[in-house]
């Protein structure tokens, strides 16, 4: 291939980066506001406080009394694994204090999913409360024109009808 097909090559990953680069600046403030809305920021914040402390906790716990804690970036896995609740089973606590701090990574972890998905849901229902009280009021709007316009009929009507009795008469 000549040079030329490498430097076409090499311009469009330099946009295809720039595509890339803008569609997370894109998705990044859309998942910001959707977090300020219902106060998921917080609970990021909280799980990844959790999740620091407790490697921090679990590595100093079981440092030297678990064969399979050898550096911190065991206790960082063993963490990730907790809290994500998959427990492969590769990392077990030896330590009480160590069981406990996994059974706080499991409790929190579990927490924070239901918090992100109750989130979720109510960020939906929101959204479908929203909808409901615009078609409402639209639905409103159309009732009011139609009872003006048989409003409208009904005097013209009754105008009718006053005008046959007078010539009835």
């Amino acid at each position: 291939m000549g040079a030329g097909v490498y430097t076409i090559l090499y311009v469009f990953r330099i946009l295809h980066l720039f595509a890339l680069l803008y569609t997370l600046k894109l998705l990044g403030s859309n998942f910001i506001s959707f977090s300020k809305q219902n106060g998921l920021g917080y609970g990021i914040i909280a799980i990844t406080a959790i999740f620091i402390i407790g490697s921090v906790l679990f590595y100093i716990f079981e440092f030297n009394l678990n064969p399979n804690i050898v550096i911190f970036e065991d206790a960082i896995w063993f963490s990730l694994v907790s809290v994500t609740t998959t427990g492969y089973g590769d990392i077990v606590p030896f330590t009480l204090a160590g069981r406990v701090t996994a059974a706080f990574l499991i409790v929190s972890g579990v927490s924070f999913a239901t918090f992100a998905t109750a989130s979720l849901a109510s960020s939906i229902f929101q959204k479908f409360r929203e909808e409901k009280v615009t078609r409402d009021k639209e639905l409103d709007e159309q009732n009011k024109l139609l009872i003006e316009k048989f409003e409208k009929t009904r005097d013209e009507l009754n105008e009718i009808k006053g005008m046959i009795k007078k010539l009835e008469k």
